[in-house]
């Protein structure tokens, strides 16, 4: 169990501190055990894991009926491939230059949205969103090819389309492309621009290069230009994140997602080739949060949900202060969308009552679709109770509260409430509890931390 984050942790860097003092992530975890006594869930698990992957598969195919969907629906699509392999990684990625690889996992791809969109009709989408890997990896000519396979068996006339992309092997007439075939928002996975830090995990990101990029991606029409900073990375300092805001200043990006890295080598094996003495230290992260989030919020930003700051006029950040903000696997979005498909290696779908995943290797998920079988590993039921704890969760990462409504009661006492109380980390005002400053700190450095499946409960 990490030990508790002291204020003097924090004093050392000369910043202001957002909270008198940090308790221990068993205190945060507590916040989260509350979310389930909001729901009387406490000593419940959230759904249960199951490879019967023919029941989940019939399950699946069954709740996409297209009469059963009447609202717009998420779509994430995961490619898998880069060029070469990001040491801090933290996703399914395959390493390959080989451009017949590529053209075969579309042609899997392919079989895995006919199997789908046979069932499901024509859906209209809301948001569809391309992520990897490296998903500008793909040639101009795989990438309208997917965008292509993607259209012509979904409605994403009226979606916004998004990819995460590689700033490096991003050109002109690339990001020309991408903006014709309908993306409106490209992310960009900086991590940060310390020299030395990118050494260590094998990046090469130079700020004169990334301006260029930038200034490029909004010349040919891009909506939003978006980046990722990561605190935590091997090598990582306090004063590097501090220059590292400074140089975001002179990009303006429109939205920044702030998450803490961990080193996970029994995930993903290729983080064992990061030297763990070079880890910074808990008090050291905690200073690179405060400091990142100082000179995002001097900047103008705003601080939306737990982990992304956006520009004050974005329609997340109005969202978010009408308590009107959501988030699904693609991210934050002001529209309330309860249906995810998920296409590719271990991509997720989220169907509310059910949730299933992908096969993670590669081998398997291609066999499976060779077969034409859905390329299902693992699935959850989800009981009605605890769709309940999801919306509960989600309101409480979004918009930092929670209150009686018809869909939960907040318990009038609670020791777990009164002892988050009495530490600062949430409030309890009538009929609604609000995560403090605190407390979103805190949790902040949770969310990125944890597992997938604490964030949501399931994988």
């Amino acid at each position: 169990m990490m030990s508790c984050y002291l204020q003097s942790d924090l004093n050392v860097t000369g910043n202001k501190p957002h909270q008198p003092h940090i308790t221990s992530i068993r205190n945060v975890r507590g916040l989260l055990v509350t979310m389930k006594i909001v729901n009387g869930l406490a000593s419940k698990k959230q759904g249960n894991v199951d490879r019967n992957t023919a029941i989940f598969s019939e399950k699946f195919l069954n709740l996409i009926q297209g009469e059963e969907i009447s609202e717009p629906t998420s779509l994430y699509i995961h490619i898998p491939f880069s060029p070469s392999q990001d040491l801090s990684c933290d996703h399914e990625t395959s390493v390959t230059h080989d451009p017949g690889r590529l053209d075969r996992y579309l042609d899997f791809l392919e079989i895995e949205l006919d199997l789908v969109s046979q069932r499901s009709g024509r859906c209209v989408v809301g948001d569809l969103h391309v992520g990897g890997g490296t998903p500008n990896y793909l040639s101009d000519t795989q990438l309208v090819r997917l965008i292509t396979m993607v259209e012509s068996r979904f409605d994403i006339s009226d979606a916004e389309l998004s990819l995460d992309a590689c700033a490096t092997r991003v050109s002109r007439s690339q990001l020309e492309l991408l903006n014709g075939l309908g993306f409106t928002r490209i992310q960009f996975d900086v991590r940060e621009l310390d020299p030395a830090v990118q050494s260590a995990i094998g990046r090469s990101h130079s700020f004169p290069m990334l301006k260029d990029v930038f200034d490029s991606a909004r010349e040919v029409g891009f909506e939003l230009v978006c980046l990722d900073l990561n605190y935590g990375l091997p090598g990582q300092t306090v004063e590097g994140i501090r220059e590292t805001v400074n140089q975001f200043k002179a990009l303006s990006p429109d939205r920044v997602e702030l998450l803490p890295w961990s080193r996970r080598p029994d995930a993903y094996e290729h983080q064992r080739g990061i030297d763990e003495s070079e880890i910074p230290s808990i008090a050291d992260k905690v200073a690179m949060l405060s400091v990142a989030v100082d000179g995002l919020e001097d900047s103008g930003y705003t601080w939306v949900g737990l982990d992304c700051f956006t520009k004050k006029t974005d329609v997340i950040a109005e969202a978010q202060r009408q308590g009107k903000l959501f988030r699904n696997w693609n991210g934050y979005t002001d529209k309330q969308q309860n249906l995810h498909l998920g296409f590719g290696v271990s991509a997720v779908s989220d169907l509310g009552v059910l949730r299933v995943r992908n096969h993670k290797s590669l081998t398997d998920w291609e066999a499976a679709l060779s077969q034409r079988c859905l390329p299902i590993q693992l699935g959850i039921s989800v009981s009605p109770e605890e769709v309940l704890e999801r919306n509960a969760i989600m309101s409480l990462v979004c918009n930092m509260k929670l209150a009686d409504n018809g869909y939960y009661k907040l318990p009038d006492e609670s020791p777990a409430l009164e002892a988050l109380a009495t530490q600062g980390v949430v409030e309890k005002i009538g009929g609604q509890l609000k995560i403090t400053p605190q407390g979103r700190f805190q949790l902040n450095q949770l969310w990125g931390d944890s597992a997938p499946q604490y964030r949501w409960g399931g994988f």
